[in-house]
């Protein structure tokens, strides 16, 4: 019973014309492709099931079909070849590289590069203020050479030094700032606009909400000194 089950299917595949043995191909590749979990696998059982798709429609003289599958395919392609990028190495330079590790290290190497990227490095020199007591502070700081002092009332209350923040408790609070932080000899960091990270949360809100924990712990570790 069962060897003439599969003689009368083979039978049956062996008389069917080309375009349907490509049309009922791609229907089983894209059965298939629905099982993947993965994106990188999935996508390019997308281009495989839209490329058969596209052979049916030629071989019928399906144009519209074919312009379809076409922009299918494209579309495919090019999220395949950005998932290929993303999975390449991030190469850091010495000294993001110990930031990265010290500080960013819950993001991926290359949302961290994004980040910092939306930063600007900049110097000053001594004296040269971060932040003003009671005045809107607009940006945050990130030390990376020399060191900041923080004074209220004319009264030393901490020195930052490389690696830490500035300007996060405003970010936190929406308030102005609380004391006056002055650069302690040439100091070098880099510096964010407070509008351009509130802006990730239209473009990144996962890696918004991750610069949310990594300000935050630099905030408590500060409260507990």
């Amino acid at each position: 019973m069962t060897g003439s089950i599969g003689a009368a299917l083979a039978d049956f595949v062996a008389h069917m014309p080309p375009q349907d043995m490509v049309l009922n191909l791609s229907y089983v590749l894209n059965v298939v492709t629905m099982f993947l979990r993965k994106m990188l696998p999935l996508r390019v059982g997308l281009v495989v099931v839209s490329a058969g798709f596209l052979a049916f429609a030629l071989l019928v003289g399906n144009f519209s079909m074919v312009a379809w599958n076409c922009v299918f395919v494209v579309i495919n392609v090019v999220q395949v070849v950005l998932l290929l990028l993303e999975k390449k190495k991030i190469h850091l330079s010495p000294e993001l590289e110990v930031i990265y590790a010290s500080l960013f290290a819950s993001l991926p190497r290359r949302d961290f590069l994004f980040l910092w990227n939306m930063g600007q490095e900049r110097t000053c020199e001594n004296g040269a203020y971060l932040a003003r007591n009671g005045q809107t502070q607009k940006t945050i700081c990130l030390i990376l050479e020399g060191a900041a002092r923080v004074e209220k009332d004319g009264q030393l209350i901490a020195t930052l030094g490389q690696q830490a923040f500035v300007g996060e408790m405003s970010f936190f609070t929406g308030s102005t700032a609380s004391a006056d932080v002055t650069a302690q000899g040439r100091l070098r960091f880099n510096e964010w606009s407070q509008a351009r990270i509130q802006a990730l949360e239209q473009l990144k809100p996962e890696l918004l909400n991750k610069m949310w924990v990594i300000l935050g712990q630099d905030l408590s570790k500060k409260l507990q000194r």
